[in-house]
């Protein structure tokens, strides 16, 4: 008896044991995993030794299942819907049950399920809950963060995705996913393969536009600026049910947020254009324009455009037909559309400076923040306050709590941060950020307001007929060491004269993107060239009578005296956007010389669009019939007979273009001289270049029996990492940083040094002259006609006045400026012994990535 009792006493304690050996296991191989991923801030990895000898579980790969599933890696994988019913693999549903039966058994309690636009439930223990419903890359950049900080606490851990809603949204989901995740080294391997993993190949515009989208945020610009959304152009319009678009209405949403409606009142319509014109709009990151149909009670939507701010800049955006999401059934099916549809969006960018909201960095704790967010079930909150209350972080401890680790089990973790200084540098680091995030943007440069308000307050009326002419600035610059010379350049070719459409008109315009008139362009060199056109065919096969309908309904019961209903229809276009401004159109002449501080650019392009032409005017002064059968358009036309006015209202939309660009061009020529003069003068620039040539000597005449170089090609620099060693990871461009860091650690400042470099790379020099060109001709133009107007409104002399002297100012030193970056950009060339003809970018650019480069070598050798 006391025998038995003895033995069976023994195998209790024996069992015990057991259970107490697998717990402790299960916290060091927890801990040596959390350590391990978080190596990146700690000065030396924490290492926990297991003296048992025992290894944690691995998963069984021999269990079979028969599910919607794929493994994109041994880590991530994907699963269909899951649902009460029985698993059909061919919609894409799970049966709930049985795939968590299958997660159970494979991976224990070492895996969480990512679920979206889904209510919470007790299928699953661990779960992330994410509403994800269109593109919205805010939330996408949050899965993913909480996806890399789940997966860095213990490299075991299994992300299982479960695919819910549309498949593009889906698809780019996973792609940003294993970019971030480092899985991959582009958004678009990744999205291949996704595709390639679980057999699809749906692809759509919208899906490629915002992959691109998420690996240019890697790229991203040194400074975004505020944006306004200024206009929607919709042309080609669908029919529904082989009726007009009669009703239309616009929304706007912005980061999966509704963000304002316009209706009927707020749009300009005819059968083939939607105008939407919008004032003081701002919009930032993901937008959606979606275009509804009411009819009857009943609201139709037409067609959806996703886009996201931060990849446009300021001016116009063509999207096509072949642009548009039709993978769901929201929208009028692909059909209804015609093959020449477009939708045109016009962006405004002021020089205010904004944030990036998209915070790509990886920090762990940031991550596992982001994580503890999101889990599905509730944790113990006297718990989680006695580990705060004893001293243990707060983010660690949610974290650990969550994925089911005891109080006791938590404090040995974070207690082996502690012990190795982790815990202090997570927090170091998580400072560190939010000082970054909260930084103020410093205040904008004052100078030119102030030098402006100087030529204000000095101008006057006496020296009006004292203006000089400028020259503008030729493709080359001859100079010497002591002084400039200057050539003239070809002046643009003289505006073409439009034939007039007097009794025919096309059933509707041409729609192709225009360029801006450019001395250098492919344009320019056409004068020469005749081409005869059979206007008589082109009636017969585009053209209809000119009193055909052809936009506003008004218009049809009216005279038209100039039969030109396509002109009648952009003025009536100006009128309205006028009237909408309340603008006085019917005493555009006071408007002009009384208030034209409160016109905008647009304004004034409208009222230019009113004014008629000298021909219109001899037309118009032909007609005999009564005044009040005119249409209302041209009555507004007929009004205007003020000769000065046009040429008011072209120096002063010289004024709004020169005061909206002039600032971005000093500022580039000033970046650029700053970059220019530090590669010039750069020693520790000439001590890498020293570095790279005898590193390439010595591998082609020491050891390769070549003849001895004198100098390189910039591109070279290119072939450093190419070029390898033994082994893949020994290469010439690791060697190089591997020796100045032994030898001269003080040359890799030299990446704050040219830090503009990069924001300047891209900026060709002829390209920057060409709008300062393109200036000095319009303040030409201003000159010319600014002698002849007769106006006795002193107030508006004064001012145009006051702006063509600092115009003209500005306008020379800037001339000056740039022949002087010309002249570094030309020593450059030959210093690197690159053709003169060619563009300096390509110089730049290598440079550029080549620091970079060295950057992140320099950066991962201390680490």
């Amino acid at each position: 008896m006391d025998q038995n009792f003895t033995k069976e006493l023994i195998q209790k304690e024996n069992t015990l044991v057991k259970e107490k050996l697998q717990i402790k296991n299960t916290i060091l191989d927890r801990i040596n995993a959390l350590a391990k991923a978080s190596s990146s801030f700690i000065d030396k990895p924490i290492t926990i030794s297991n003296k048992t000898g025992q290894s944690r579980i691995d998963f069984d790969n021999s269990i079979k299942y028969d599910f919607d599933m794929s493994f994109l890696t041994e880590n991530i994988l994907v699963i269909g819907q899951c649902w009460n019913n029985v698993t059909e693999k061919m919609s894409g549903r799970n049966n709930h049950k049985d795939i968590k039966a299958f997660l159970d058994k494979k991976y224990k309690s070492f895996y969480t399920v990512w679920r979206l636009n889904t209510t919470k439930d007790d299928i699953f223990r661990n779960c992330q809950y994410f509403e994800l419903t269109d593109y919205n890359l805010s939330t996408i950049v949050r899965i993913c963060k909480s996806i890399k900080g789940y997966l860095s606490f213990d490299p075991k851990n299994v992300v299982v995705l479960e695919h819910k809603g549309t498949k593009n949204v889906f698809a780019l989901l996973v792609s940003c996913i294993l970019r971030y995740c480092k899985i991959v080294s582009n958004t678009n391997e990744a999205l291949n393969l996704y595709l390639q993993t679980t057999n699809q190949q749906f692809i759509s515009n919208t899906l490629n536009r915002y992959v691109q989208y998420f690996d240019n945020f890697y790229k991203r610009r040194e400074n975004y600026f505020k944006k306004q959304l200024h206009q929607i152009i919709i042309t080609t319009l669908p029919k529904i049910d082989n009726a007009r678009i009669d009703n239309p209405m616009i929304v706007i949403y912005q980061n999966g947020e509704f963000l304002k409606t316009f209706t009927k009142n707020d749009i300009i319509i005819d059968q083939f254009y939607i105008i939407l014109t919008v004032e003081a709009f701002f919009v930032c990151g993901d937008l959606k324009i979606a275009l509804f149909q009411s009819d009857k009670g009943k609201t139709i939507q037409i067609l959806e455009l996703y886009l996201n701010t931060y990849d446009y800049g300021h001016g116009l955006y063509r999207f096509l037909l072949d642009d548009l999401d039709f993978n769901t059934n929201k929208c009028l099916p692909r059909k209804k559309f015609e093959d020449d549809f477009s939708i045109d969006v016009v962006f405004f960018e002021d020089e205010t400076k904004i944030s990036f909201i998209y915070n790509l960095e990886d920090n762990f704790i940031n991550n596992l923040n982001i994580l503890n967010e999101h889990f599905g079930r509730n944790i113990d909150v006297e718990v989680l306050k006695k580990l705060n209350d004893d001293g243990y972080d707060r983010v660690l401890s949610k974290t650990c709590l969550y994925l089911g680790f005891g109080i006791e089990e938590t404090k040995k973790i974070i207690d082996h941060f502690y012990n190795k200084g982790a815990i202090k540098s997570l927090d170091m680091k998580k400072e560190e950020i939010e000082i970054f995030v909260d930084r103020k943007i410093k205040e904008e440069d004052t100078h030119q307001k102030n030098t402006l308000n100087f030529y204000i307050q000095n101008s006057g009326l006496e020296n009006l007929s004292n203006y000089t002419y400028l020259e503008t600035i030729p493709d080359k610059i001859e100079f010497t060491n002591e002084f400039l010379q200057s050539k003239k350049t070809k002046s643009l070719p003289p505006k073409a004269k439009k034939k007039p459409l007097e009794n025919f008109t096309v059933k509707k315009p041409f729609h192709w993107v225009t360029i801006p008139k450019s001395p250098n362009s492919i344009f320019n060199e056409l004068e020469n060239i005749s081409i005869n056109i059979d206007y008589t065919k082109f009636e017969e096969w585009f053209c209809e009578p000119a009193n055909t309908e052809i936009f506003v309904k008004e218009l049809e019961k009216d005279v038209s005296v100039l039969k030109d209903t396509r002109r009648i229809f952009l003025v009536s276009l100006s009128i309205k956007s006028l009237e909408k401004r309340k603008i006085d159109i019917y005493n555009l002449s006071n408007v002009i010389y009384k208030n034209s501080n409160q016109l905008e650019y647009e304004d004034l392009l409208n009222i230019k669009t009113i004014l008629p032409t000298e021909k219109e005017k001899n037309i118009m002064s032909s007609y005999k019939g009564s005044f009040n059968d005119i249409n209302e358009v041209e009555k507004i036309m007929f009004k205007i007979d003020d000769i000065d006015l046009k040429s008011v209202i072209d120096i002063l939309i010289f004024e709004r273009k020169f005061y909206e660009d002039n600032k971005t061009v000093e500022n580039i020529l000033l970046d650029t001289k700053i970059v220019y003069e530090k590669i010039l003068n750069s020693n520790n620039l000439r001590i890498i270049l020293k570095a790279v040539l005898e590193l390439g000597n010595t591998a082609n005449y020491k050891y390769y029996n070549r003849k001895k170089a004198f100098g390189f090609k910039i591109t070279s620099l290119y072939i450093l990492q190419i070029f390898k060693g033994k082994k893949s990871n020994q290469t010439l461009f690791s060697f190089l940083v591997n020796s100045l860091i032994k030898q001269k650690p003080e040359i890799f400042q030299i990446t704050k040094e040219l830090s503009l470099i990069h924001k300047i790379k891209n900026e060709d020099i002829f390209t920057t002259k060409d709008r300062i060109n393109a200036f000095i001709n319009d303040y030409n133009n201003c000159i010319r006609i600014f002698k002849c107007i007769n106006v006795d409104e002193k107030d508006l002399l004064i001012h145009i006045n006051q702006f063509l002297s600092y115009s003209y100012t500005f306008l020379k030193d800037i001339t000056v400026k740039y022949k002087e970056i010309y002249v570094y950009s030309s020593i450059i060339k030959r210093k690197f012994g690159e053709n003169e003809k060619e563009s300096i970018t390509d110089i730049l650019n290598v440079l550029s990535s080549f620091l970079l480069k060295l950057e992140d070598e320099y950066l991962s050798f201390r680490m």
